[in-house]
């Protein structure tokens, strides 16, 4: 999977914890989880601006 089908994957599971009404902090740590890799660090604040995006786009 390219990591751009890869983010979209993420993007996509961030979307339903939403809609699941999942706890904040756990779909925090998803997405620290998600879009961490050898090349990118999630720190907590770029967690919340992720969530913010799926939020607002979802």
């Amino acid at each position: 999977m390219t990591n751009v089908a890869g983010a979209v994957v993420h993007a996509h599971d961030l979307c339903d914890a939403l809609a699941q009404g999942k706890d904040h902090a756990a779909v925090l740590a998803s997405a620290t989880w998600y879009f961490t890799s050898a090349d990118v660090s999630v720190d907590p604040a770029m967690a919340e601006r992720i969530v913010a995006t799926a939020t607002a786009l979802c």
